[in-house]
């Protein structure tokens, strides 16, 4: 079994997508149950460079 996830928003165990400009940073995990292997990936996304359907600007900061 495979697992992975990422946040959305600030948790406990993952942070949650920041923007920066045309830039968006996500933090994942991926879980392996057969080698017990875990994986924490940090993502740097361009969204200039993303089909134009991806918003290109900053989100409402939800209270931050």
């Amino acid at each position: 079994v495979i697992f992975s996830a990422t946040r959305i928003t600030d948790g406990d165990f993952l942070q949650g997508v920041r923007y920066a400009g045309s830039c968006a940073t996500t933090h994942s995990v991926v879980m392996r149950s057969t080698t017990g292997t875990v994986r924490f990936i940090k993502a740097t996304h361009r969204l200039d460079l993303k089909p134009h359907y991806v918003a290109r600007t900053c989100p409402v900061s939800f209270g931050r």
